[in-house]
């Protein structure tokens, strides 16, 4: 968290610098130009470094995260019931271990890390921007609101082609393990050619239900990238209004134009990962639905002590 709000701040600061060496550069004042332009390249430099460091970090943390996962819901599993198990199949478990543990690492967690990314970038921006003039703030806060929104239209058909996904991904890990058991029974009578066969039409199967996913998460792309290309061009528009009234220097506009690169950017990476975010949450919601076993009562029977007792017996 320290080294995302580290790195993200040097980001900004290297951007800021641009209005000063912008405007040393028109003003001549040569060696404060190469001062404040090597400034820039020591903070973003460093900027970087972190931003590397970081990514590491956070891959060991997200594997931590993925174990502990599988352990928890391992746990899970022995706490349902004897028919449930048997119903779901050792597929179905295997694939929530493999597959489904996959999606949530490369789609999941990276995406929350990503999200706090995104909004420190946007804390910063914003803060400079108010301090160049208020109403960037304005402008960038309806096309912010556009960005973030516009990409949403694509989150519920997302959710269901990713829902279908992982349902897919159980089936095709239980046919799987059907069908390669059943290898030594084909084997004996020479039947071996019947496996490719198969094996084709549940790959093409599961290959479908990525193509269809793949598809609209295509659009939910194509929204985000118009969004944040239609919010630059205004934001330069406006920037230079600003410019031609005298209203801004004109250094500014190069640490306006990266600073809206940077919001619009994180805007719309932020629908993104909301999007994805969304998108693994149908894998969680099938893990609340394993009901645990009813607790068995135990039942403390009591033994009666019988005694056997013989009367009248005589012995002759």
């Amino acid at each position: 968290m320290l080294m995302i709000v580290t790195s993200s701040g040097l980001k900004i600061y290297s951007a800021v610098l641009l209005t000063t060496i912008t405007n040393e550069l028109l003003a001549k004042h040569w060696r404060q130009f190469l001062f404040y332009l090597l400034l820039q390249g020591v903070v973003y430099t460093l900027a970087c470094a972190i931003s590397g460091w970081n990514s590491w970090f956070q891959e060991y943390v997200i594997q931590k995260m993925i174990n502990d996962l599988r352990i928890h819901l391992t746990e899970k599993l022995t706490q349902t019931s004897y028919q449930q198990n048997q119903a779901k199949g050792a597929g179905s478990f295997v694939s929530w271990m493999t597959n489904d543990m996959q999606m949530i690492a490369d789609q999941g967690f990276p995406a929350v890390y990503q999200m706090i990314e995104h909004c420190t970038m946007l804390l910063f921006s914003i803060v400079v921007l108010v301090k160049m003039h208020y109403s960037l703030m304005i402008v960038f806060a309806f096309l912010s609101l556009f960005t973030l929104y516009l990409p949403r239209l694509a989150n519920k058909p997302l959710m269901q082609r990713f829902q279908e996904l992982t349902v897919e991904n159980e089936h095709f890990t239980g046919k799987m393990s059907n069908l390669f058991q059943g290898y030594a029974t084909l084997y004996v009578p020479n039947a071996l050619s019947y496996l490719p066969k198969k094996v084709q039409q549940f790959s093409l199967q599961l290959a479908k239900r990525n193509v269809r996913a793949a598809k609209v998460h295509a659009f939910s792309t194509f929204l985000s990238s118009f969004a944040n290309v239609f919010s630059q061009i205004v934001i330069t528009g406006y920037s230079g209004w600003l410019i031609f009234r005298s209203i801004i220097s004109f250094g500014a506009f190069l640490t306006i134009e990266n600073l809206s690169a940077n919001v619009m950017n994180a805007m719309g990476n932020l629908a993104n990962c909301l999007i994805m975010i969304s998108s693994v949450q149908p894998i969680f919601e099938k893990y609340e639905l394993l009901q645990r076993k009813e607790k068995q009562q135990t039942i403390n029977q009591k033994l009666v002590n019988h005694t056997l007792q013989l009367e009248n017996i005589d012995f002759s």
